[in-house]
């Protein structure tokens, strides 16, 4: 009786993306001790350079210059917003779609105003979202600094909303936008990107980046916001 294919370890997969096909034989197997060993190196190798890469970016902070006056105008531009009764927006593509949530629910969670905007959602009605009238600011995070749907969003923004920059690339068509009012840069050091260490251009280093960045300048946000410690306890 041929087996099910639910129950079935062995099948081929047709996966498509774009243009692309991609088939493979899945087959039972079970892993040996020596693939663990290597899987636990691979562990070890990966939270190591995770670590520098946040110890990198806490140094660039303090001797950068331009890093530290980007940071400064970005907190002043979203700090004004909301003293003006204004809100965060924060968007972005794929992973960084993903931050831009966890960023709104550490946001609100510190009582500053805080919402997240798909782009792509924003270029079939959401754009109402973001209001000039209100005073609000929007932050968009893209560590490559190309997201072609962020580019194409920014057309669309009202000239008056201030835009915040997340980014782990210095140089990039969203960086040199004129729309751009600041940019914060998590500098990703080319022997610690994700294809250096483990030869996949999977997000994961550079999305630590960008998030802890971000975790970052929400607390500074709430103290710069919020002067009463005992009120940031209150509203949290």
């Amino acid at each position: 009786m041929p087996s099910s294919p639910i129950t079935s370890y062995s099948s081929s997969i047709n996966l498509s993306r774009g243009s692309s096909t991609f088939s493979a034989d899945l087959k039972p197997y079970q892993p040996l001790e020596s693939d663990l060993n290597s899987a636990f190196k691979s562990i070890d190798n990966i939270l190591t350079n995770q670590t520098r890469a946040i110890a990198h970016l806490a140094a660039q902070y303090r001797k950068s210059k331009w890093s530290i006056e980007q940071m400064k105008s970005s907190l002043l531009i979203l700090n004004d917003s909301l003293n003006k009764g204004g809100k965060i927006v924060v968007s972005g593509m794929g992973k960084s779609f993903k931050i831009a949530t966890k960023t709104v629910a550490t946001l609100n969670s510190l009582g500053l105003h805080s919402a997240s905007l798909h782009p792509s959602e924003a270029l079939h009605g959401d754009l109402g979202m973001i209001r000039e009238d209100h005073n609000d600011s929007l932050i968009i995070i893209s560590a490559s600094g190309n997201s072609p749907e962020l580019n194409l969003m920014l057309n669309y923004i009202p000239i008056t909303i201030p835009i915040v920059l997340v980014t782990c690339t210095k140089i990039s068509s969203l960086a040199s936008n004129k729309r751009i009012s600041s940019v914060l840069y998590a500098e990703l050091p080319s022997h610690l990107n994700e294809k250096s260490i483990y030869g996949l251009s999977a997000p994961t280093i550079s999305t630590t980046l960008c998030l802890t960045l971000l975790d970052a300048v929400s607390i500074s946000l709430s103290e710069l916001n919020i002067k009463d410690i005992n009120a940031r306890k209150s509203i949290f």
